[in-house]
């Protein structure tokens, strides 16, 4: 109002209760919110869209999307731990997805106009912890953390940064290129910033 914040709208879905809305990232990107809610279902997660509706009620209305949970989530993969959102494409990190020794995927959904498509998956496969920690998008590029990227004696020695073409709306495991990043000061976690420009 000039001089203070006031609510204009709540998120929630009656659904899903227990989803914790919020808990995972929130990405707004123009007239569209993705939020995570990775502790839903036994931490197997899912992932809400909302878009903005100017023609309903006073002030316009948020309205939810048909909710992704792929049917092939397992339990403590957290999905929508990470999120970026960019226009008709929706990058969704699951860090602890287990995977033998490795844990962690990464899919990429696209708006088709009817709905939300899963357009990829791409699980960790180098035999470590927690790919997709982060993610980004920026331009044709995705941009994967991967938290604990080598471990030493349990011991983190440092993360990466992976990051592969979106090539026709698609993500694909043989694009993927592994930066390695020099720990933070804890060395804990892997920080990813979206492109600007």
């Amino acid at each position: 109002t000039g001089s203070t914040w006031s609510p204009e709208s709540t998120l929630f879905s009656l659904d899903h209760a227990g989803a914790q809305i919020g808990d995972g990232d929130l990405i707004i990107d123009g007239d569209r919110i993705a939020t995570g809610g990775w502790r839903y279902n036994g931490n197997r997660g899912l992932v809400m869209i909302w878009v903005f509706n100017p023609d309903l009620g006073p002030i316009g209305t948020w309205e939810l999307q048909p909710v992704l949970e792929p049917g092939d989530l397992q339990a403590g993969e957290q999905f929508g731990y990470s999120l970026d959102l960019d226009g008709d494409r929706l990058l969704v990190g699951s860090p602890t997805r287990p995977g033998g020794a490795a844990s962690g995927a990464v899919r990429l959904f696209v708006d088709t106009g009817s709905g939300w498509v899963d357009r990829g998956f791409l699980p960790e496969s180098g035999g470590e912890e927690f790919f997709g920690s982060s993610v980004a998008i920026c331009r044709d590029l995705a941009f994967i953390g991967h938290q604990n990227d080598n471990f030493q004696h349990g011991e983190l020695r440092e993360g990466s940064v992976h990051f592969t073409t979106l090539f026709d709306h698609s993500i694909r495991p043989t694009d993927l290129i592994d930066v390695p990043v020099s720990p933070a000061s804890v060395d804990q976690f892997v920080e990813i910033t979206t492109c600007t420009n």
